[in-house]
């Protein structure tokens, strides 16, 4: 039982994190998370159109910049 209770105490404090995270930096975690699904266009898909949904504007890559 204990165990239960440490990772959903873990958990919680991921959550919270990933809350304040959101609240005051949703740019820089967008742009994060993004990163961390590079490989896999479906989520990449959905976290761009999660950005649009907050109104951040998600640009395509551009390599003369």
């Amino acid at each position: 039982m204990k165990i239960r209770v440490v990772k959903a105490a873990a958990y919680a404090v991921i959550g919270y994190q990933t809350a304040y995270l959101m609240h005051y930096y949703p740019v820089e975690t967008i742009a994060a998370m993004v990163n961390s699904v590079m490989g896999i266009s479906e989520k990449v898909a959905h976290y761009t159109k999660f950005a649009e949904s907050l109104g951040i504007q998600v640009l395509p890559p551009n390599i003369n910049e």
